[in-house]
């Protein structure tokens, strides 16, 4: 793993990170649960026909929270891992109501959500070691191996609603 390269990133409080998602997502997979349980069985048992609805919802939401914490579970369990490779793309995007952003990195056949300061400094192309957790792909560093001979492409003409074609 001491493969020479530029350090980008390191997070040292890694395996707690692991822990606090694994502990998160148990907790709201057993509110989820509680509720489904509590709330909407009791209802169907009683002929109330609208919580089907709202009993899917809810095991919708049972399942994706138990798989969240059942991979931080496994993760837990494992040893990191590296991947190894060329950058292919680089995007931001907004999340939680568009007021904070994440910066992803597509590496090989992983997508990575990495820090603005090691987002900033690669671009397609550059060849780079990611060391992460296997199933949630948690970052624990990364270090740049090789810059791209080629400067990054310039963004792509945007469309809007008013004129649907590319901009020049």
């Amino acid at each position: 793993m001491d493969e020479p390269g530029e350090l980008l990133h390191r997070h040292e409080g890694h395996r707690a990170g692991v822990v606090r998602t694994a502990y998160a997502y148990a907790a709201l997979t057993c509110i989820a649960l509680a509720l489904l349980l509590g709330v909407t069985l009791p209802s169907l048992l009683e002929g109330s026909s609208g919580a089907v609805i709202s009993g899917g919802v809810l095991a919708l939401f049972a399942w994706l929270f138990f798989q969240e914490a059942y991979g931080a579970w496994r993760d837990l369990h494992s040893e990191p891992t590296e991947t190894r490779g060329a950058v292919r793309r680089t995007w931001a995007k907004g999340t939680v109501l568009w007021f904070f952003r994440s910066h992803y990195v597509h590496v090989e056949r992983a997508v990575f959500d990495v820090p603005p300061t090691a987002w900033a400094d690669l671009q397609a192309g550059d060849v780079v070691r990611v060391e992460h957790w296997p199933r949630t792909k948690r970052v624990i560093a990364v270090h740049r191996i090789e810059r791209s001979a080629t400067p990054p492409a310039p963004p792509r003409p945007r469309r809007t609603l008013r004129d649907p074609r590319p901009r020049r």
